[in-house]
């Protein structure tokens, strides 16, 4: 994988109101994802698989 995208979901504290909000990055390198995912939880960014269930996301790959 050289390239991806994801999506990620937040929410911020405006004027005593939780509001909900996202960013989407699109055709960015991998190792600009790995950078916001974190070293040590994308140990690699040869990915095969990626599964998603209601509450986790599953990453395996040759990494």
């Amino acid at each position: 994988m050289s390239k991806g995208s994801i999506k990620i979901e937040f929410m911020v504290k405006e004027k005593g109101k939780a509001l909900q909000q996202s960013v989407i990055l699109e055709d960015v390198s991998a190792s600009k994802i790995r950078d916001i995912i974190g070293l040590s939880i994308m140990k690699s960014f040869l990915v095969d698989k990626v599964d998603t269930a209601r509450d986790s996301i599953n990453v395996s790959g040759k990494g």
